[in-house]
């Protein structure tokens, strides 16, 4: 994070998602690897502003 902002990049193969099986699939296996980064209240600070 050089600049201090969190991010990610995701890639998946087009004939992973090309199915509405596939997709759903697929935003399962996404959602249960992000929840618990997307759970740490330290990622929903505004940035530029000083920690206290």
């Amino acid at each position: 994070m050089p600049q201090g902002r969190p991010n990610i990049l995701l890639e998946i193969r087009q004939d992973l998602i090309d199915t509405h099986h596939g997709a759903a699939k697929w935003a399962g296996i996404i959602a249960d690897a992000l929840a618990p980064v997307l759970a740490d209240p330290a990622l929903y600070r505004v940035f530029g502003k000083p920690e206290m």
